[in-house]
């Protein structure tokens, strides 16, 4: 017996600390996906304000992000943020394009940009629900 793959619960990956990981799930907790984790490869690092508080203005959860595990990501519908490195390829995993500005830039271009990013993985998410 195969299991669609979406159908299993969904699970956001990046490389880069974690923050791109936490607010996919985030997004998906506030749609109800309460399954959903959170992966970071390599070190995790602690979210900016930025995210936090674009999460928090809408009422998001903030999740907690779990170290990388090959076991974990086969049980769930894998979606890199960001880019996925080569040497951590997932079969079926999908990569999403995403980038959040670095600190150094102004507070409101990172709040915008954090935003927007938001809302597209609203978007794909709800786009996926929908098909199932």
């Amino acid at each position: 017996m195969t299991t669609n793959n979406t159908s299993l619960p969904l699970c956001f990956i990046d490389a880069r600390g974690g923050e791109l990981a936490r607010l996919g799930a985030g997004v998906a907790h506030s749609l109800g996906a309460i399954d959903t984790i959170a992966l970071v490869r390599g070190d995790d690092l602690p979210m900016s304000d930025t995210v936090r508080t674009v999460l928090e203005e809408v009422g998001m959860p903030i999740p907690l992000a779990e170290p990388f595990d090959n076991a974990l990501t086969s049980k769930h519908r894998c979606i890199w943020l960001g880019e996925a490195p080569v040497n951590a390829a997932i079969p079926g995993a999908q990569v999403w394009p995403a980038a959040l500005l670095p600190p150094d830039k102004p507070i409101f271009d990172r709040l915008v940009i954090a935003r927007l990013l938001r809302d597209e993985i609203t978007r794909r998410i709800r786009a996926a629900q929908s098909s199932r």
